[in-house]
């Protein structure tokens, strides 16, 4: 293997080591959810609240309308004893509560707006959560397939890269063989024509090798007095 080979092979680990730290989304929808139906919680108990303060509200209110009553009821029995003083104090407190009912009134349509601003909200998030249910569980689904999709295709990838590889080798493999067996077939051809000794075959002994000078000197006599035979009867005249 290359070096290029093993950098990129070291790089795709590395590179699934960080995919699988990654934030798995699947767990990333299911916690959203949570915080949802959390905020969901929350509103409900605001409402609680607001609901306990309206009906606060309305207890005094009615306290207040009770003790109007009663004072406006005091003013008009003073005057049929013809006590005016007594009358002007009933009508005095119940203006002044007449004018805390009015500051009740207020406070209690304040609240009321709250409630309601708080019961759309509350609409409005529980559709979401409805929906976001659902798609959530499309979205999980899509995911491990993508996932699954994922890991076949490295698998795939890897077996691809692997039979790449085991080529490779192959390949030089059949290089080398073909290197060798040129080398062979030179080496047999230089030794056909002597140009090295054959180290392989049967070596001769010192008679062997000499009969062989020998016969090569006579043989060379004999060609040297043939060629002065003929030259010596060129030289004759005819």
């Amino acid at each position: 293997m290359g070096l290029i080979d093993r950098f990129m092979r070291m790089f795709r680990m590395r590179a699934e080591e960080s995919l699988e730290r990654m934030e798995d989304p699947r767990k990333t929808l299911d916690y959203s959810l949570v915080e949802m139906n959390e905020n969901l919680r929350k509103i409900d108990r605001s409402m609680l609240d607001m609901s306990t303060a309206k009906q606060k509200l309305v207890m005094q209110r009615d306290d207040l309308v009770t003790n109007v009553a009663r004072y406006d009821g005091q003013a008009r029995q003073a005057l049929q004893f013809k006590r005016d003083d007594l009358a002007q104090v009933a009508i005095g407190r119940k203006r002044e509560l007449e004018q805390r009912l009015g500051e009740v009134e207020q406070n209690i349509g304040k609240v009321e707006q709250q409630i309601s601003s708080l019961q759309a909200s509350r609409d409005s998030l529980k559709t979401k959560i409805e929906s976001f249910r659902s798609r959530k569980e499309e979205l999980k689904a899509l995911y491990g397939a993508a996932e699954a999709q994922v890991r076949i295709k490295e698998t795939v990838t890897g077996v691809s890269e692997e039979l790449t590889d085991v080529g490779q080798s192959i390949a030089r493999a059949e290089d080398r063989i073909t290197d060798m067996q040129a080398r062979a077939e030179a080496m047999d051809e230089l030794i056909a024509r002597g140009a090295i000794e054959d180290v392989l075959g049967e070596s001769k002994d010192e008679v062997e090798r000499e009969l062989e000078r020998l016969g090569r000197s006579r043989a060379v006599e004999e060609e040297l007095a043939r060629l002065k035979k003929e030259v010596g009867m060129q030289k004759k005249p005819a």
